[in-house]
């Protein structure tokens, strides 16, 4: 239904006069940013489901686009959170970039906290 009503709903003048071709070509520039937003809520609900976090969202800085962590969890057991990263493909992931980035997080608001980290791709799911 999400995806009905982000493309198909919100273009309906383009199947109104039937520019099927400009829907197509919106629909492809936008669903690489669409399907990660959809995946990272996909693997925020499955952790909800484990019922072993008090808190599940994201992270990050409005004035550094570069320090954003897609998934931060604060778990039941104190001081203890887990973050994890999603890509939808395994090669896209940059190891070094994203301990760089749950580093300055520790520094930043979980200073005292032992943090455990991850990663999620569409073969996850």
């Amino acid at each position: 239904m999400k995806f009905w009503f982000n493309y198909f709903d919100r273009h309906r003048s383009l199947i109104e006069i039937k520019n099927f071709q400009g829907l197509r070509n919106i629909i492809k520039t936008d669903y690489p940013t669409y399907s990660g937003i959809m995946q990272e809520r996909w693997f925020k609900q499955k952790l909800a489901e484990s019922f072993h976090f008090m808190e599940i969202g994201s992270w990050w800085e409005p004035k550094n686009e570069q320090n954003e962590i897609d998934i931060v969890t604060l778990k039941l057991k104190k001081n203890h959170a887990f973050v994890a990263e999603v890509k939808r493909q395994k090669k896209n992931f940059k190891p070094d970039l994203f301990a760089a980035k749950v580093e300055h997080l520790k520094h930043k608001v979980l200073a005292n906290y032992t943090i455990e980290t991850g990663f999620f791709s569409l073969e996850d799911m």
